[in-house]
């Protein structure tokens, strides 16, 4: 398969001299909403639930606030944590209780509950997630067109610029995939995703190759990569983003 990256002259000779690829974060796109989920359901009802029980057992306050409410928080799976993490989500919860703890006559149980429920969860976990993905992954966007006008002038310099065309059948690429257009943003479930089964796999595909139909000019394949294996060299865009820049073997360009 033959794809294109479509650049400046500038980008083009630093690309092929250096033969280094840059991987972007996904803040760097133009689209508002490129990786950026709806997440319907961070707690699933038997975490939850979970959660209280280990809440209510304690009989003293103290206790809620520094042990019990951390064991449920244990329960959690590891994506579900990273994404909120622990000191944030207890610093929400004790606000919230430490006021109204004796101002009301619900039970612990119940007012916990409450007070849970008043926190906007699905719109902080959405921020929180963003800035996860954006800390971690990095994206090459390439076309199966070679000759799209619109790429020329969103890419190219005033529609002046270069098409590198390059071999996507070699090993270099290790999760390249085509984007799927669509007007419906992907849902995911938090508590259901645990990095191995199908339908986290899939969940996941969705989320990195899934863009507006907007775009579907564009034919884009991507290629993605965790940022921690490339190189930063200290350098940034012009939005103040690090530049981070992936080695890649000059045998999968075929011309420009």
């Amino acid at each position: 398969m033959i794809l294109y990256k479509y650049t400046t002259y500038e980008n083009a000779l630093k690309i092929l001299l250096e033969q280094k690829f840059r991987y972007t974060q996904p803040y760097c796109f133009n689209d508002p909403f490129e990786l950026y989920p709806i997440i319907e359901e961070y707690f699933n009802n038997e975490q939850f639930e979970e959660m209280l029980e280990f809440v209510t057992q304690s009989p003293w306050i103290d206790d809620v606030y520094n042990t019990t409410i951390r064991e449920g928080y244990d329960k959690l799976n590891n994506l579900q944590k990273s994404i909120i993490p622990y000191e944030q989500f207890f610093a929400i919860q004790k606000n919230k209780i430490q006021c109204e703890i004796r101002k009301k006559k619900l039970p612990l149980k119940e007012l916990i509950r409450e007070n849970i429920k008043k926190v906007d969860i699905d719109e902080l976990m959405n921020l929180e997630y963003h800035k996860l993905i954006n800390s971690l992954i990095g994206i090459l966007s390439l076309s199966s067109k070679n000759n799209n006008i619109l790429m020329w002038g969103h890419y190219a310099n005033s529609n002046v610029g270069v098409v590198i065309k390059i071999n996507a059948n070699k090993n270099y690429f290790e999760y390249l995939d085509k984007v799927h257009y669509s007007n419906d943003r992907p849902k995911i479930k938090l508590s259901k995703m645990d990095y191995t089964t199908q339908e986290s796999i899939d969940s996941y595909k969705k989320v990195f190759f899934n863009k507006s139909l907007d775009w579907s000019y564009e034919a884009e394949y991507r290629d993605i990569k965790p940022l921690i294996k490339g190189s930063n060299l200290g350098k940034e865009d012009n939005n103040g983003f690090p530049i981070i820049l992936f080695d890649f073997p000059i045998e999968i360009v075929e011309g420009i």
